[in-house]
């Protein structure tokens, strides 16, 4: 698999694959983006709430806002990983 990405062969042979990576990162880029200006106008009990506030206390071990963005993904998929195994349903 490394020899496909040092030739650069993965977006030949997964066109689809690379694709849909990179309209899930703009979709979980967008749910971040929304979730933290949704931060600042009310009093939302959400994980980037949480980060966010970390951040404007001035916190120096605090993520900033491009960092959230790139852990949105990864807390997109925790928190449906969580909710199915509770028994929700789409």
């Amino acid at each position: 698999m490394p020899g496909l990405l040092r030739l650069r062969l993965d977006g030949l042979l997964f066109p689809r694959l690379i694709r849909g990576l990179h309209q899930y990162k703009e979709y979980s880029k967008k749910c971040a983006l929304e979730c933290l200006e949704e931060t600042t106008k009310v009093d939302s009990r959400n994980i980037f709430n949480l980060l966010a506030q970390d951040n404007r206390s001035g916190d120096r071990e605090a993520l900033s806002i491009a960092e959230i963005i790139s852990e949105s993904s990864l807390l997109i998929i925790a928190g449906n990983a969580f909710h199915f195994h509770r028994g929700g349903s789409r």
